[in-house]
C-alpha cells in the first residue's frame, strides 16, 4: 500500500480538511449556478414586463416628443393608441419592441443581479448593518446606474424606432446602429441623453427597491406574504412603480427629447431646440428643462405621465412578481439580500 494513502487514512485531520475543501468547491459551484439562474430570471422578468406594456410605452414616448416635433395626434393615451393602430396596424403598437427586448434582457438581468451584490456588500459594512431600508435605496441606485451604462445604446436605438411615424429613417436594427455610428460621432452618438437618464434612473431604481422592500416588510408582519405571495408581490411592485415615476418623470421627458432630437433636425421647432442646448454633458439638463417650461408650461415636464402611470404600475409589478416566481420555480435560495426580500 502507498505510504501516503496509509497516512491519509490514519490522519483524521487530513481527511477532514479534504472533505471541507470538497464541500467548499461544491458550495462555490452551487453559488455560481444560483447566480446564473438569478441573472436569467431577472432578464426574463424584464422581458415579460416590458412586452406586456409595449404599446403604452411607445405611446408615452410619442406624447413626450410630440409638441417639439410638430406631431398633433397624441393629446391623450386613447387617441395616441388609436392613431398608431389606424396608421400602422396592430404591429405598429410594438414598433421598436425588438430593440427594447434586446436591451431589456441584459438591463433587467444586470439590475437584479447587481442589486443583490450591492445589497449584500453594503449590508456587511459595519456602519450600515442597522439600516436595511437605506441599504436597499443605495443598492438600488447603484444597480440602476450599472444597468444603464451597460445597455444605454440599445435604449437609444429603441427610442429612435418608436418615434418613426410618417417615414422610416431606419430600415432595421443593424441599419440604425450603422447610421448613428457614422453620422452622430461614433460611439458618443449612442450615449446622447445618458446624463439625464442617469440622473433619473439612479433615484428611480433606488425608490423602486426601497418602496418594494418597505411594503413587503409591512406585509410580512401582517402574515400576508405566506397566504397571498403573488398578490403581495404584485401590490408592492405596483406601488413601487407609481412612487418612483412620480418623483423622476421630468428627467425621463428630457431624456427622450435628447435621444430623438437629431431625427427631426429639419423641423423648425426642433432646430430651435438644438440651437438652445449645449453640446453634451450634464449642462443639457437645466437648459432643456427651462426650454420645456418656457414653451410648454410646467405640465410639459409631465407630458405622458398618465400613460406612464398606466404602464409603470403593471410593469414593475409584473417584473418583481415574475422574478420572485422564477426564483421559487428554479429553487434559488431567497436570502435577505434578494431583490424580492423584505427590508429587514
Amino acid at each position: 500500500m502507498n505510504p501516503s494513502s496509509v497516512y491519509k487514512q490514519s490522519n483524521p485531520e487530513h481527511a477532514s480538511l479534504v472533505m471541507d475543501k470538497q464541500q467548499n468547491q461544491l458550495g462555490e459551484t452551487s453559488n455560481s449556478y444560483n447566480w446564473f439562474k438569478s441573472f436569467v430570471a431577472g432578464g426574463f422578468a424584464g422581458c415579460v414586463a416590458k412586452t406586456s406594456v409595449a404599446p403604452l410605452e411607445r405611446t408615452k414616448i410619442l406624447m413626450q416628443v410630440s409638441r417639439v416635433y410638430g406631431l398633433n395626434s397624441f393629446p391623450n393615451v386613447y387617441r395616441g393608441l388609436a392613431h398608431i393602430y389606424a396608421t400602422e396596424g396592430f404591429f405598429g403598437l410594438y414598433k421598436g419592441n425588438a430593440a427594447l427586448l434586446a436591451r431589456i434582457f441584459p438591463y433587467a438581468a444586470i439590475q437584479f443581479a447587481s442589486f443583490e451584490f450591492y445589497n449584500r456588500t453594503l449590508s456587511l459594512m459595519s456602519w450600515n448593518q442597522e439600516n436595511p431600508l437605506a441599504t436597499r435605496l443605495f443598492a438600488g441606485s447603484l444597480a440602476g446606474a450599472t444597468a444603464v451604462i451597460c445597455t444605454y445604446p440599445l435604449d437609444l436605438v429603441r427610442a429612435r424606432f418608436a418615434c418613426q411615424i410618417f417615414e422610416s429613417k431606419y430600415e432595421s436594427l443593424r441599419h440604425a446602429i450603422k447610421t448613428i455610428f457614422l453620422l452622430e460621432g461614433g460611439l458618443r452618438g449612442f450615449y446622447s441623453g445618458i446624463y439625464p437618464t442617469l440622473a433619473g434612473v439612479v433615484p428611480y431604481a433606488g425608490i423602486n427597491f426601497f418602496t418594494y422592500g418597505f411594503l413587503r416588510r409591512l406585509a410580512e408582519r401582517r402574515g400576508l406574504t405566506e397566504r397571498h405571495p403573488t398578490m403581495v408581490s404584485l401590490f408592492c411592485g405596483a406601488c413601487a412603480g407609481l412612487v418612483g415615476q412620480t418623483f423622476t418623470f421630468p428627467l425621463d421627458v428630457i431624456r427622450r427629447r435628447m435621444q430623438t432630437i437629431s431625427m427631426f433636425r429639419y423641423n423648425i421647432g426642433a432646430e430651435q431646440a438644438i440651437a438652445y442646448l449645449p453640446k453634451r454633458g450634464f449642462g443639457r439638463i437645466i437648459p432643456t428643462l427651462i426650454h420645456i417650461i418656457r414653451h410648454e408650461g410646467f405640465f410639459g415636464m409631465y407630458k405622458g405621465l398618465s400613460v406612464n402611470y398606466l404602464k409603470a404600475a403593471p410593469a414593475i409589478a409584473i417584473s418583481f412578481t415574475t422574478y420572485d416566481t422564477l426564483r421559487r420555480w428554479w429553487n434559488i435560495p431567497t436570502g435577505k439580500y434578494s431583490a424580492t426580500a423584505s427590508a429587514g
